[in-house]
């Protein structure tokens, strides 16, 4: 009775310790549990406004046909019943709406359920998805011999003072002297006899080398991937349906620790789990899975968010 009458209309007076905001929330992408979630109404508990200003009485009389006095005694019954267990440290769970406890620093906590108070996103479901994963192609690598730098021209200093380099001018200048005389001997006039010798024609035979044909060696270039990357050729194997799956993050002995873990687990947006094990509170994360590689996959974020240790169970297969 309460949540059909407070909530839709955005207000309430639980207690008589505060009211119910409600503000737009925006449609969700979840990536991890592969999902799209509608447009919805983000519930929250303000504390700090306390006055009781009737409204709330009015509406459920006028929804429920009953007299003023009458709604309003519902509702301070309802309220004492809330304050009571408030006041022992207890979870108040409001059907349909969420969870209202008082933490070990006495401030309120709200915990909204799973229910959708947006009006105009009513009957959207969520919708499932799962993303093309996609291999990148590598382009061959094409082996190139880098250009050699380019070297400045080296200048040639001479020291004209080094004896080394008088002593190579001068033996330059004898050479050179020598070849002028002996030169000039060769061309002289030559006097006496000139015995012509007869002219033989030799033959030369030239021998044209074979002509070779290139070989052209064979490279065989091979184009790998990235070492130790193995490619599954194999689609992944799925069931014939979605699995339901419980990844198990801690265990705690305190009750009030554990809700803070499932507050936590509801604001990080997944939807919380647990149970009793041995006179503790295991705290988890309730999953549908397609197939194995979808576990692994949500597994290990969920130990790289949470915890490393935390490990899955199948509620269904016990």
């Amino acid at each position: 009775m309460y949540r059909r009458v407070a909530i839709p209309e955005g207000y309430g007076d639980p207690a008589r310790r505060g009211r119910f905001e409600g503000s737009y929330k925006a449609a969700v992408v979840d990536a991890v549990q592969g999902a799209v979630h509608a447009p919805s109404k983000k519930l929250r508990f303000n504390p700090h406004l306390r006055l009781n200003d009737g409204a709330l009485a009015d509406l459920i009389s006028k929804n429920f046909q009953w007299p003023l006095a009458k709604a309003q005694s519902e509702l301070d019954a309802y309220c004492s019943r809330l304050r009571q267990a408030l006041e022992k440290r207890e979870i108040v769970e409001i059907a349909g709406v969420g969870r209202l406890y008082i933490d070990l620093e006495g401030e309120y906590k709200f915990l909204p359920g799973q229910q959708n108070f947006y009006t105009p996103s009513f009957g959207l479901p969520e919708v499932k998805f799962n993303p093309v994963k996609r291999q990148a192609v590598q382009a061959p690598v094409v082996e190139t011999t880098p250009a050699l730098p380019k070297r400045p021209p080296r200048r040639l200093n001479i020291n004209y003072r080094s004896p080394v380099f008088w002593v190579l001018a001068l033996a330059v200048a004898i050479l050179a002297i020598s070849l002028f005389f002996l030169l000039r001997n060769l061309n002289a006039p030559v006097t006496g006899s000139i015995v012509e010798a007869p002219n033989s024609s030799t033959t030369q035979t030239q021998v044209d080398p074979e002509d070779e044909d290139p070989q052209q060696d064979e490279d065989n270039n091979f184009v790998t991937g990235a070492l130790g990357e193995i490619v599954d050729t194999e689609g992944a194997t799925r069931g014939p349906g979605v699995r339901e799956a419980v990844v198990i993050i801690g265990s705690f002995q305190d009750e009030a620790n554990a809700e803070l873990q499932i507050q936590t687990i509801f604001t990080d947006g997944y939807e919380a789990y647990s149970d009793k094990k041995d006179g503790a509170t295991r705290v988890g994360i309730r999953l549908g899975v397609e197939s194995d590689s979808d576990m692994r996959e949500q597994l290990r974020a969920i130990q790289a968010r949470y915890n490393k240790k935390a490990w899955v169970f199948y509620p269904d297969e016990k």
